[in-house]
């Protein structure tokens, strides 16, 4: 094969070449950039997570706790739980949400104001 035949049909009627390609100006880049914005929400969950994790921790690493919470969970049986005590934990678990919630957004307006 010699190097005047193509392997593939190939119309280059369309193909502009690079030096005919105009280039859009340059601009400077702006004098102070923007501060990137602090996930608040993270922040605070995070900060939730780990206090789970602690308290987890100090469950696992004491003995005594551990077999306490061993116990605990031996112990659970689903007749004995009182259904008021399941709305209980349920509207715990949504105000505690909610206060997380909030505490996130009031932190992401104070320092969107400040």
């Amino acid at each position: 094969m010699t190097d005047d035949q193509s392997t593939l049909p190939f119309d280059t009627t369309g193909i502009v070449p690079p030096s005919a390609v105009e280039h859009a100006p340059v601009t400077a880049a702006p004098a102070v950039a923007e501060l990137p914005r602090i996930r608040w929400a993270g922040i605070v969950w995070g900060a939730l997570l780990a206090a789970v994790a602690a308290v987890a921790l100090v469950f696992a690493v004491v003995p005594d706790r551990r077999a306490d919470v061993r116990a605990l969970l031996l112990d659970l049986d689903p007749s004995t739980l009182n259904p008021g005590a399941v709305v209980g934990y349920v509207i715990l678990a949504v105000g505690v949400a909610l206060l997380l919630i909030g505490g996130a957004a009031v932190a992401r307006r104070a320092t969107s104001r400040g």
